[in-house]
């Protein structure tokens, strides 16, 4: 997946957090739910933001090739 790869992946992410939180902000009434789910939302989007963009760098569990035994 080279075209998704790195700012562009991680731009896309947080883009569809922001539609998710606008769209939530837009349909539940105020009080606590709503707060809940923006403290929700804000920590799936610092996760994002925190999260190495590049798979050179970081060696993950999902890139490695599963070996038989």
């Amino acid at each position: 997946m080279n075209f998704l790869a790195g700012g562009r992946r991680k731009g896309i992410a947080l883009l569809l957090l922001a539609g998710l939180a606008l769209l939530a902000w837009e349909t539940i009434d105020p009080g606590q739910v709503r707060w809940v789910v923006m403290l929700i939302l804000g920590g799936f989007a610092l996760r994002v933001v925190l999260a190495t963009g590049s798979r050179d760098k970081a060696d993950t569990r999902y890139d490695r090739e599963e070996r038989p035994q």
